[in-house]
This record gives C-alpha cells, sequence and structure tokens, in this order.
C-alpha cells in the first residue's frame, strides 16, 4: 500500500468517526431535548461548507462531500434554534436570541470568505485545508467549554467524545504523516488531540460519577425495602 493510499485510507477512516460522531450527537441533541453542537462551530461549519459546496468548490467529488455535511449542519442549527432558548434566556434577555444568532451566522460566513479570498488566493486547497483543521481545533475548545458550562452531560456522552476522539487521531496521523505541514497546521492538530483527548477525559469521569451515583440510590432503595 502506497503513501496516497494509506493517506486515503486514514481519511476517509476518520471522516467515518466524523459521520458518527455527527449521528451521535442528533441523537443525543433530540433524547435530551438540547443542542449537542456548539453554536459557534455550528455556524462555521455551515459557513465552510456552503463556501466549499457552492462559491469555491474544490472540485465535482469534493462538492458533494461538503453538501453531504451541509445536511448535518442545518440539522445542528436546527436542534439550536429549537432548544437553545432555555440555556440563551439565563443570561441574555430572550428578544435577543435570534439576532444573536443571525449575528454568529453573518461573521462566520464573511469571516472564512474573507480568510479565503484575502490570504489563500493562489491555493484554495491550502485554505480549506487550514480552514478544516483549524475548525477542528476551535471545535475542540468548545466541546470542552459547552460541557464545563453545563457541568452535566446534556447533548453528550462517552460515545460522542471518544468517536470524535477517534476521528481527530486519524485526520492528524493522515496530515501530519503523509502532507507537508506548516508550523500552525502542526498547532492545530496537536491541539484538537489534546483538546479532544481532555474532552473525553471530563465526560468520562462524570459518566462514571452518575454511575456511582445511581448505583447507590439502588442500594439505598434496596435497604429501605
Amino acid at each position: 500500500m502506497n503513501n496516497l493510499n494509506i493517506f486515503n485510507f486514514l481519511l476517509l477512516t476518520g471522516v467515518g468517526f466524523g459521520v458518527i460522531t455527527y449521528i451521535l450527537i442528533i441523537r443525543q441533541s433530540f433524547k435530551d431535548k438540547t443542542f449537542g453542537m456548539p453554536i459557534i462551530m455550528a455556524c462555521a461549519n455551515l459557513s465552510g461548507d456552503f463556501i466549499c459546496s457552492f462559491i469555491y468548490p474544490p472540485g465535482p467529488l469534493e462538492k458533494y462531500i461538503n453538501m453531504f455535511w451541509l445536511l448535518f449542519d442545518i440539522t445542528f442549527i436546527f436542534l439550536y434554534l429549537r432548544y437553545g432558548k432555555h440555556e440563551f434566556f439565563k443570561k441574555l434577555p430572550k428578544q435577543l436570541f435570534y439576532p444573536h444568532f443571525i449575528l454568529i451566522l453573518v461573521f462566520s460566513y464573511f469571516t472564512t470568505i474573507c480568510a479565503v479570498d484575502s490570504f489563500f488566493r493562489e491555493s484554495y486547497s491550502n485554505a480549506f485545508k487550514f480552514i478544516g483543521l483549524a475548525d477542528n481545533f476551535i471545535m475542540s475548545i468548545m466541546f470542552c467549554s459547552m460541557f464545563l458550562r453545563r457541568n452535566n452531560l446534556e447533548g453528550q456522552s462517552v460515545y460522542i467524545a471518544f468517536f470524535k476522539l477517534l476521528g481527530s487521531l486519524c485526520i492528524a496521523i493522515a496530515f501530519c504523516s503523509f502532507t507537508q505541514m506548516s508550523s500552525i497546521l502542526y498547532l492545530c492538530v496537536i491541539g484538537f488531540c489534546v483538546f479532544d483527548f481532555i474532552y473525553f477525559v471530563l465526560v468520562y469521569q462524570e459518566s462514571q460519577n452518575l454511575v456511582l451515583v445511581y448505583q447507590e440510590s439502588q442500594k439505598e432503595d434496596f435497604i429501605l425495602k
């Protein structure tokens, strides 16, 4: 197996884990009646995938792949608009919920397209590689932040954290081993692997705590009976 085949295998495996992660996020979000994708990342992903699909498609195959990811992005946006108000209202007036969402979406779109136009006009493939890896880095930080802010497992699970970590590791190995990488790209790759591992540990510990609490409650019920 040559390097290109290994790279493609790792990349497709990472994408596969990403699909599983997104499906699990959607499932858990509907189950817990909340949103499992941080809204900043939902808007950033929607903007990036829209631009890659309709504004600057890298190629015919990549265009349809990005359109596939758009379906997930739209679902995440729907989940936020449906269930996000109960978290938003705790800190800001409810009248600002939709303007706040529109502001994030608009800035996400123009930030992405301006970055492509301003800095990567000569090589859109490099632009989207940077945007993709940087996006994943920020997403990993946002997942940790979401867990710490909620201090519970609403919209999250050990399986989500596990498959997200596996996907990141596959993508990191693929790009670091078989493509040319600048220092900023190495920073992004190392960053999202580290924060995905931290996120997995946080979620795993919380799930174990819930198991212990449940077991203790079962023991108390048995004693009382």
